[in-house]
């Protein structure tokens, strides 16, 4: 019985002990550092801010889209036959009529011999029927025949230039040329693709926007776009049209802009951010992203106010009548747009109040600060190339 009553003596003290470190390492070790940081700073907490902003901006409407050329085909055989010769780069630009690939035409050039001659032939034959039935030697059904294998044989020589010509595979418009997609001497089947033909000034911005903008968008409307390829250059361009339905599924209506692309860095294929422009400049008021806390309670900012203010509850700021102190109000805020790193504000703050931009995790409601324009992260002049 003894022995038990001192195991759990032993316990006890062992639990206290523990305890007592706990709580020492986490509640008074970190009270007596606050308070010790405090001291030095005159019994306030030093914070980074800076003041709301009065801005004028643009409504905008965002969408995500694909880039598309104004003009895209797989340039394909047309006959059948053997590659001579190749007249072109991968990735070269052209202009309209450029002679691309060259297809054997030995046997349709003797075939013409053969037409051409043939069709001399029955032009002689013609004539001398022209003279007869004007003499009144041969039947007027004569000529006719004499006239029609005339036409069967200017028929076979037509088409055949028309063979040949078909074996000199052409660009039917200016644009850059794909990866090629077959090699010299190879054997060509009537629709093989030989490389692909994309117009790249200008190219076209598809992007879905919901039904309910579609009274917000017209043709002409400017639109500006960005993308991972050249995050730091928006391009600019104009809605060209609208679709002409609703897709029932998603409820969204497609939209195309054109944009200009005189140096061809725009390719097919790409992804593209895309805001619109759909009204006039408005007034509001914007605070940088990294003022706002985030939580289930709602989205707040720190304002820093003179410490005899009231907060906007009704409750006195801590410190006094003392105008020199200030002192920290937590507003729940109803966010905006974001445009880069600033976010508006459709309420809880007004232009010119100084807002706290960094360290809000370890701030209170009522607190005591200094501001220092020094304190927080500042952004280097240049980031890093990746």
């Amino acid at each position: 019985m003894k022995r038990l009553a001192i195991s759990i003596l032993a316990i006890i003290v062992i639990v206290a002990v523990g305890g007592g470190l706990v709580y020492f390492e986490y509640v008074l070790k970190p009270a007596k550092i606050e308070e010790a940081l405090a001291a030095r700073s005159g019994g306030a907490t030093t914070v980074a801010a800076e003041p709301a902003k009065l801005e004028q901006w643009v409504p905008q409407l965002p969408a995500i889209g694909s880039i598309v050329a104004s003009q895209q085909i797989q340039i394909a055989a047309q006959q059948n036959g053997l590659v001579t010769d190749i007249k072109f780069d991968s990735g070269q630009d052209v202009k309209a009529g450029k002679l691309l690939v060259e297809i054997d035409t030995s046997l349709e050039k003797a075939d013409l011999a053969s037409n051409e001659a043939t069709l001399r032939d029955k032009q002689r034959d013609l004539q001398r029927s022209a003279e007869l039935v004007q003499r009144g030697n041969v039947s007027k059904s004569s000529y006719d025949a004499s006239l029609a294998a005339r036409d069967v044989a200017a028929a076979n020589v037509a088409r055949t230039k028309t063979v040949i010509e078909q074996k000199q595979v052409k660009a039917p418009f200016s644009g850059r040329l794909g990866i090629r997609a077959i090699d010299l001497g190879e054997y060509l089947a009537v629709g093989t693709q030989i490389v692909s033909l994309q117009m790249l000034d200008p190219v076209y911005v598809d992007f879905d926007v919901p039904e309910r903008n579609i009274g917000r968008l017209k043709p002409g409307q400017p639109v500006n776009i960005v993308v991972d390829a050249f995050p730091n250059t928006p391009f600019s361009g104009k809605i060209a049209t609208l679709d002409a339905r609703v897709d029932r599924n998603t409820r969204n209506v497609t939209v195309r802009a054109e944009i200009p692309n005189t140096q061809k860095s725009l390719l097919p294929g790409m992804f593209a951010s895309v805001t619109v422009a759909v009204g006039a400049a408005q007034p509001v008021v914007t605070v940088p992203r990294t003022a706002i806390s985030f939580s289930l309670q709602g989205n707040s900012i720190y304002v820093v106010v003179p410490a005899n203010e009231k907060a906007r509850d009704g409750s006195p700021a801590a410190g006094g009548a003392d105008k020199a102190k200030l002192t920290l109000d937590e507003r729940i805020v109803t966010l905006g747009e974001t445009r880069g790193d600033r976010t508006a504000l459709l309420d809880g703050v007004k232009a010119g109040e100084q807002v706290v931009t960094q360290g809000q995790v370890k701030l209170r409601k009522g607190m005591a600060v200094t501001i220092d324009e020094n304190a927080g992260l500042k952004l280097p002049s240049s980031l890093p190339k990746q």
